[in-house]
């Protein structure tokens, strides 16, 4: 199980959520679930579906995020991505911030986001690229 990739891509307006993007590969032959993600650098950070316009980011990973054995969770901005909820002091854009990823299992996995500017979009990263 490796979290590969996380961005944060900031809203214009400071006080409305931040998208954060994950990649999530699950190289084992079972089934995994993410139970949370969190950062000291937001509140807290939550599931949208969809491109947010009312969304904020209050039920967290209510039943988890399942990744398939041997697949890859590609988080995208029309589809599933987090929803991260500003706290002081700001982000700026360059800024790397620590992510935890924790699962089902007890485990744990840390990476280190990119933060980018607003209207940036987020890398296409794919598993092996």
């Amino acid at each position: 199980m490796t979290v590969e990739h996380a961005e944060f891509v900031l809203s214009p307006d400071p006080a409305e959520p931040i998208d954060l993007y994950l990649v999530v590969w699950n190289g084992t032959g079972s089934s995994v679930t993410i139970s949370g993600v969190t950062s000291p650098a937001v509140a807290r950070i939550a599931v949208s579906r969809g491109p947010h316009s009312e969304d904020k980011p209050r039920a967290g990973l209510s039943g988890g995020l399942a990744v398939p054995a041997r697949s890859e969770l590609l988080m995208k901005e029309t589809g599933l991505h987090l929803l991260a909820a500003p706290q002081e002091p700001a982000l700026s854009p360059g800024a790397m911030v620590p992510v935890t990823v924790s699962f089902f299992d007890g485990s744990e996995r840390t990476i280190v986001a990119n933060v980018l500017a607003a209207g940036s979009p987020p890398e296409d990263h794919h598993h092996g690229s």
